[in-house]
């Protein structure tokens, strides 16, 4: 709400400064600190400029992109060349599958209606030739990144992709062609996207905002899971356990959906087959593919398959070893979650731990307990250290998962690294104890590991670039009876979302996670959102495969069949809603009729980072500086201010808000605890050097902020 209402303030009041939120003040970019829905802001900011209701505004985006999306994957599937009954269904599932649907929260993975759209313009320029297309192509591309950052890695994914796909099979390269048809049409047509790029890059440098790897990966429950009662009936009649329960996200497209899709994949596989069982001497192309062979392209295939095989057996050595195999996960119906296991550790010292802040968490080491931070104690530290001598150590770690955040959270640092807090390495924890010398083995292995996966990609682009260059012109004529085949192309996109999205040390997600926009993504499963896109084209091609077979009056009826069953299975009915209306504190509203500029911080702060999100939906009564943000990651200079304003007030606490020239803090006595509030209540008439009363009312007090030592000569 706060993001969309920004957007639409900012375009009006400071549209060239648009990421200079009010946010984290004094910080420059702020808006860069997360998503900037910029792109969403196009369709909220009319009903924000009309009606001033966020939650107006966040619903129609909402509910605006399942339109868009159902509009842009039927437009695709036109585009490949399915019927307009194929189109329409593959429409239905990707508007209202679980794996996007049910990310309506998430504007950011709700709305990526443009991704099918540059899709749809790609094929056609590759189809056609035409330089329009092309830079359609771009103008959706630039505008799922203004939508949407993860949209943008998303459609980019997919982009790069089709390209490959279509290269691989003979595509004519044509890059003097291509930059023509580019143009500075497109290049004008890019280049939002590439300036909006800019603020986050310099967060990237200045403040750290990246991802590291979650070695736990995604349950593989989240790839069944789905909340609907089609869905959740259905898991009954398999297994008695609670898949959803156990899952971190809603990843499964549907059985209907699947079941489609299934059938194009098998209907292709099976026309592939005939054609080679089928071969014969006047099939040129595939005779040059046979016939023609040579020895050349075998020696990096065979280093291949040994770095191949040497990457299989060096990731599963480490439960034979006994170590670097994780930790022992349990999950409990109130969503906790505890991992039980031990910590292996190569050179003694005393060792930092943290864990992740906006999480109840809790952490023992040899039944030592050095973290304990829980929603009953929200004020509680997220770090501790012990001394730890080599070997293995028995380790608990228990929280309250967030949304995707499925692994333990766990950083460590030793106390002469400077505190630079890194993830708990993956060989650093096992299910059982461990010796000093088989963790510096696993240890070794995962470098080897990493090197072998290196040897074999390279040997087999070695190879294949070596076959090519002898069966070019047999390749190009078998391609080209496939290249604009949609099922090739989609079966891949949907096994490559499927890869990214299984994480942690299974899939693809560890080799590219710290590629530029990768490390923006939290949670590596979200990439089942662009899978979903592949499901739904497959499942239109199912069925116009399945269609094709039927009687043409049974033909009629069959769309209609198949739509009603995939709304009944994707129908969440009775949802459960949120009902929510946005009350600002009447202390703020008084603030917002006061002379500005000014900035203000507001006051109780805790350790839960969510707070602060109630005090940037305050500061939407004036849009003035405040301290307060949330987003992804939190400031070195804001995570210093707010464990002084945790012990409001103190001389220290305003004083440095104060040389962050902060001219108003707002005390909310009712949001303290009872207990705290009288306490805090008694103290602020020693602080009145410093603050000034002007304002109060039953719940809250506005003080402006005088600083002494600027009042002496």
């Amino acid at each position: 709400m706060w993001t969309l209402a920004w957007d639409a303030y900012a375009l009006v009041h400071q549209p060239l400064s648009i990421f200079d939120a009010n946010i984290f003040h004094p910080l420059r970019n702020s808006l860069a600190l997360s998503e900037n829905l910029i792109g969403s802001a196009i369709f909220a900011a009319p009903v924000l400029w009309m009606t001033a209701n966020p939650v107006l505004a966040v619903n129609l985006v909402s509910l605006l992109s399942s339109v868009l999306c159902g509009f842009g994957a039927y437009l695709l599937g036109r585009r490949v060349g399915l019927s307009t009954a194929g189109a329409v269904l593959t429409g239905i599932i990707f508007a209202f599958s679980p794996p996007r649907f049910f990310r309506f929260s998430q504007l950011h993975l709700a709305a990526v209606q443009w991704i099918p759209l540059a899709l749809a313009s790609l094929h056609a320029y590759l189809d056609r030739g035409r330089k329009v297309d092309l830079r359609l192509a771009v103008a959706f591309f630039t505008l799922q990144v203004l939508a949407s950052g993860h949209g943008g890695v998303f459609a980019a994914v997919a982009i790069v992709l089709m390209l490959a796909y279509r290269l691989a099979l003979g595509e004519p390269f044509l890059l003097r062609q291509r930059l023509r048809d580019f143009g500075l049409a497109g290049t004008l047509l890019l280049a939002p996207a590439v300036l909006f790029l800019i603020p986050y890059l310099i967060n990237q440098a200045e403040e750290g905002l990246r991802r590291s790897l979650d070695v736990t990966g995604t349950p593989i429950e989240s790839f069944f899971a789905s909340p609907t009662r089609v869905d959740v009936f259905l898991q009954s009649l398999i297994t008695d356990r609670s898949i959803n329960a156990a899952a971190t996200a809603w990843l499964f497209p549907g059985v209907l959906p699947v079941i489609l899709a299934v059938v194009a994949v098998v209907a292709g596989g099976v026309a592939l087959f005939r054609r080679i069982t089928a071969f014969n001497r006047n099939d040129s192309a595939l005779a040059s593919l046979v016939v023609q062979t040579s020895p050349r392209y075998k020696v990096p295939l065979v280093i291949a398959a040994i770095a191949g095989l040497c990457w299989a057996t060096i990731g599963a050595a480490p439960p034979f070893l006994g170590t670097g195999d994780g930790l022992t996960a349990q999950r409990y119906s109130d969503g906790r979650v505890a991992w039980t296991g031990y910590l292996s550790i190569e050179r003694p010292g005393r060792y930092n731990f943290a864990v992740a802040s906006d999480s109840a968490s809790r952490l023992s080491i040899d039944s030592q307990l050095l973290i304990d931070h829980s929603i009953e104690r929200p004020d509680a530290p997220t770090t501790g250290s012990a001394a730890l001598t080599a070997g293995s150590h028995r380790i608990l770690v228990e929280h309250v998962p967030l949304g995707e955040r499925a692994g333990p959270g766990l950083s460590w640092a030793r106390e002469d690294a400077a505190n630079e807090y890194i993830p708990v390495p993956p060989w650093a924890l096992s299910r059982r104890p461990t010796t000093p010398r088989a963790v510096a083995v696993v240890h070794t292995l995962e470098s080897v590991r990493l090197l072998s996966a290196i040897i074999a990609g390279l040997a087999i682009i070695w190879g294949v670039c070596v076959w090519l260059a002898r069966h070019r012109d047999g390749w190009v004529g078998w391609g080209a009876a496939y290249r604009r085949n949609p099922t090739g192309f989609y079966l891949l996109l949907t096994i490559v979302c499927i890869a990214l999205a299984v994480g942690g040390r299974v899939g693809l997600w560890q080799y590219v996670y710290w590629l530029p926009g990768f490390n923006f993504i939290r949670g590596s499963s979200r990439f089942m959102v662009l899978g979903l896109l592949g499901v739904a084209v497959l499942a239109g091609i199912g069925f116009d495969r399945f269609a094709s077979r039927l009687a043409p009056a049974t033909r009629r009826l069959a769309p209609l069949a198949i739509a009603a069953l995939l709304i009944a299975e994707f129908s969440p009915i009775p949802y459960r809603g949120v009902p929510y209306q946005l009350d600002i504190p009447a202390a703020d509203l008084w603030l917002a009729r006061q002379p500005k500029p000014f900035s203000v911080a507001e006051v109780p702060v805790t350790r839960s980072e969510r707070l602060h999100s109630n005090y940037m939906l305050h500061s939407m009564a004036h849009w003035q500086k405040t301290v307060h943000g949330f987003s992804g990651i939190r400031p070195a200079l804001h995570e210093e201010l707010y464990a002084r304003l945790r012990s409001f007030p103190s001389e220290e606490g305003i004083r440095h808000l104060a040389q962050l020239d902060v001219t108003h803090v707002i005390v909310h006595s009712s949001w303290f605890p009872p207990e705290e509030r009288s306490l805090v209540e008694a103290r602020l008439p020693a602080f009145s050097a410093w603050l000034k009363l002007e304002y109060l009312d039953r719940d809250s007090r506005v003080y402006s902020i005088h600083s002494p030592s600027k009042e002496e000569p």
